[in-house]
């Protein structure tokens, strides 16, 4: 007899290819939204690549963040 589990099968067979589209556009969109908000900044400002690298990193943050989200979700804590 095996142990029970808290997630069903049924569930994630169901819903991964839905929940790795959205992890997947988060991710491409908070970093491309970095990175076109900074290189934006770059051109109004005259600066070199500095707010471009700003912004891909801040974008990299808020998708790590966006995704912990998710994931938490999904695991309903």
């Amino acid at each position: 007899m095996s142990p029970p589990t808290s997630v069903k099968p049924e569930r994630c067979r169901k819903g991964g290819v839905g929940l790795v589209g959205t992890i997947g556009g988060y991710v491409a969109l908070c970093i491309l939204g970095g990175l076109v908000i900074g290189w934006l900044l770059d051109r109004v400002v005259h600066t070199s690549p500095v707010f471009l690298i700003v912004g891909v990193v801040l974008g990299f943050v808020v998708s790590f963040y966006a995704v912990y989200r998710v994931a938490m979700g999904e695991l309903g804590e």
